[in-house]
């Protein structure tokens, strides 16, 4: 193919997933949009732009106390604002172009792995188009996932084309995605992996060797630079099974449902949080590990005969391996984590289509449309769940009704829609001891439920309660005020105002609240 066609097809596997996320131009904000984007006073003024880059991630509601570092998505949202301000039609344009480009460049990557053209555009809307990517795409708090894979995947492209400076764009972009989030470390040994399977009869020189080399060096100084900044290098204190290996058998549960998710592009849910740790009479982690040992023995079966086939399986694995809860994390699993795993998917499919489909049947092309068309509708079907905070926890609830987490969540979008009755129904049927009675908002929104019931003073113990359990948080410590000014009590609602600033100086209700309050006393103290 001349190099105008190979520009149209590149264009194609841009444009087609861009397409498909245009919709979302219409949503508004969600969950950690609402924190890290709307209300985030750190990325209005470029004056911030020394802490956004050197410090512990900052946002609304917590300050510098979040444990990630990803600069660049901060700059990223930092010239957001600086357009659009807080119109959310322009980051989730932005979002759409981050992972269109993601898509190109897995177009470019698998060109540069020896596929043909039509089998790499394939690879690249499979993955542009596949269901699961929607949480990554749609969720404007997901741009750090889509700026890691775009870097990444340019980065790897870039190497396999040789030369020096294909060796020096490789490092600058795969430094670019270390600093877009950490996710991209796996970058190196993806490198590694596709010299030594030499997909397409590819040859490698001593410079990309070098380059691989270099890589790790860069991905080993960044991971140092980064446990400075954060302070450790997990995201909490212990493992979320209580300990390694009960951990990890548990992960065996959530290797199963990653590749569940990943051959069948539904069932996706948003939070796994009320898993439990597995026991050995568990049947899903022995699956899941066997499922895993199939996966490498395939891998290495095929490694000579089909070594795209094969690079696919590698890169799955490696990529969810910073998942794998080995350093410790916040949660088991998420669907957003498939988001550059999927990309070796998508190059298994793309060689499985060129190699064994286009061979055996004249009706190939028919056949490659019909299953991207089905992961087209799966994404639109998708999509809508993500227009607004209200309709992301109904749907979410109506998918993963026993999740404890899940139900506070809608019943807080209930309760900001005057539903206190349906709210509260909600909130009978949680269960406290579980992770999310650990949350200070959790108490918040028992609280709220109480106060637009009429139960003022039920409100007052569940914040009182709240308060005892957790300190001085800025949500508990709003919530009494304006409980204490609607009871005519200004005195006592300014000294939970105040409260609340001096633990989080950038929360814009308390200080909206404290001006008004400082509004009235004027007009009061006015002759």
């Amino acid at each position: 193919m001349d190099r105008a066609g190979e520009r149209r097809l590149a264009a194609l596997a841009f444009a087609i997933p861009f397409l498909a996320y245009l919709p979302t131009l219409a949503f508004g904000f969600v969950w950690d949009d609402i924190f890290y984007y709307r209300d985030n006073l750190w990325i209005r003024d470029w004056s911030n732009l020394r802490p956004l880059v050197s410090r512990i991630e900052p946002n609304a509601t917590h300050g510098v106390a979040a444990v990630f570092w990803r600069p660049l998505r901060n700059i990223s949202y930092l010239v957001d604002w600086s357009i659009a301000g807080g119109r959310a039609w322009w980051p989730h344009l932005v979002n759409a172009l981050w992972h269109g480009a993601a898509c190109a460049g897995l177009f470019a990557l698998a060109r540069r792995l020896g596929l043909g053209a039509a089998g790499a555009l394939v690879a690249a809307l499979a993955f542009g188009l596949h269901p699961a990517q929607a949480e990554s795409a749609a969720w404007i708090k997901e741009r750090d996932g889509l700026m890691a894979a775009a870097f990444a995947l340019w980065a790897l492209a870039a190497a396999l084309g040789g030369g020096a400076r294909g060796i020096a764009a490789f490092l600058w972009l795969f430094a670019l995605a270390l600093l877009s989030k950490e996710n991209a470390v796996v970058v190196p040994a993806l490198l590694a992996a596709a010299l030594w399977l030499r997909p397409g009869g590819l040859a490698p020189t001593r410079g990309q060797w070098a380059a691989a080399a270099a890589s790790l060096l860069l991905c080993l100084t960044y991971l140092y630079i980064r446990a400075q900044v954060v302070g450790a290098t997990s995201q909490q204190a212990g493992w979320i099974g209580g300990g390694l290996a009960p951990t990890l058998w548990t992960m065996g549960a959530a290797f199963l449902e990653y590749l569940r998710i990943a051959l069948t592009g539904t069932g996706m849910k948003l939070d796994y949080g009320h898993w439990k740790v597995a026991g050995a009479g568990d049947w899903a982690p022995w699956a899941g590990f066997a499922a895993l040992a199939a996966l490498l023995a395939a891998a290495h079966r095929l490694r000579r005969a089909e070594p795209l086939a094969a690079l696919g399986a590698a890169w799955f694995l490696l990529a969810l391996a910073p998942y794998a809860n080995l350093v410790p994390m916040m949660q088991w699993m998420a669907v957003r984590f498939l988001y550059f795993p999927l990309a070796g998917a998508a190059i298994a499919a793309g060689w499985t289509y060129e190699r064994h489909l286009v061979p055996r049947t004249g009706r190939h092309a028919l056949f490659a449309g019909a299953a991207l068309a089905l992961l087209a509708a799966g994404t639109l079907a998708q999509l809508p769940m993500w227009r607004s905070n209200f309709a992301l926890w109904a749907a979410e609830h109506a998918r993963n009704p026993d999740n404890h987490t899940v139900r506070v969540y809608h019943a807080n979008e209930l309760l900001d829609t005057g539903r206190a009755g349906e709210a509260s129904a909600i909130l009978s049927t949680v269960d406290l001891s579980t992770a999310i009675g650990k949350r200070a908002t959790t108490w918040l929104t028992l609280a709220r439920a109480r106060e637009l019931s009429g139960d003022d003073s039920g409100a007052r113990a569940a914040i009182e309660d709240g308060l005892a359990r957790f300190g001085p948080d800025p949500g508990l410590l709003a919530a009494s005020g304006r409980l204490h000014a609607q009871a005519g009590d200004l005195d006592a609602a300014e000294r939970e105002w105040l409260r609340a600033i001096a633990v989080d100086p950038n929360n814009l209700v308390v200080r909206s609240n404290l001006e008004r309050l400082a509004a009235i006393r004027a007009e009061q103290n006015s002759p």
